[in-house]
């Protein structure tokens, strides 16, 4: 260990063990969070918070900190769906990738969906031409106002409304999202990426919110 001079100029060597309680010293917090020892405890005591926290950390290696909350995007909107300039930007970007092939994303969407889940098939037409028409012309709607989401309430209500007759449930609503998110990302390919598969899942929620309202009204349910 190097040597420290005192202020009367002359050398002094410090003990390895001195020079570590001086160094702590330096280098120490101010302020101590006091940890009171099990043997320090009377019999049958509880432990103070400090001691049990310690007791439950590793015993080893460094202490994992908790993942933070998603931020929540700043742009108001409405029913829930928030969402900033650049992920709206990544959305409609992302839709006209795949918009020129519109008609295989259509079938190759109620295809998987149908083959996760066959019961869902019965509460479609046998002939699915028209539904796949207005199933795409209502995404690239819902796309195109994504900035005004409020002008989409009224339809996404009377969808809903006519979906509570069809016979569709709540839960078919994550099955037919997680599908299309899905198919989009298998044809979208290297382009396609974590935060695209986010986007699109708080937008569909979004719509899915709405329109789950709009069942609600159906049924009579003011609550």
């Amino acid at each position: 260990m190097p040597g420290v001079a005192p202020r009367d100029g002359k050398q002094s060597v410090l003990s390895p063990a001195s020079a570590r309680r001086k160094l702590f010293k330096k280098t120490a917090p101010r302020t101590v969070t006091r940890v009171v020892l099990s043997a320090n405890r009377a019999p049958g005591a509880k432990p103070p918070v400090s001691d049990r926290r310690c007791q439950q950390c590793p015993a080893t290696g460094p202490q994992r900190r908790a993942e933070p909350l998603p931020a929540r995007n700043r742009t108001p909107a409405l029913g829930g769906l928030v969402m900033n300039e650049a992920a709206i930007r990544r959305l409609e970007n992302s839709f006209a990738l795949l918009a020129p092939r519109g008609r295989e994303l259509v079938d190759r969407f109620y295809g998987e969906l149908f083959a996760r889940y066959p019961g869902l098939r019965s509460l479609f037409p046998d002939d699915m031409t028209g539904q796949k028409k207005k199933w795409l012309a209502a995404l690239a709607t819902i796309v195109a106002n994504l900035r005004t989401p409020e002008k989409l309430r009224a339809g996404l209500i009377g969808l809903g409304r006519q979906h509570a007759t069809y016979g569709v449930k709540p839960e078919h609503y994550p099955a037919a999202r997680d599908t299309l998110v899905d198919v989009m990302q298998d044809m979208a390919g290297k382009t396609w990426n974590d935060q695209l598969t986010e986007d699109w899942k708080a937008a569909i929620d979004f719509v899915a919110s709405v329109m789950l309202e709009g069942q609600r009204i159906e049924a009579g349910v003011t609550t």
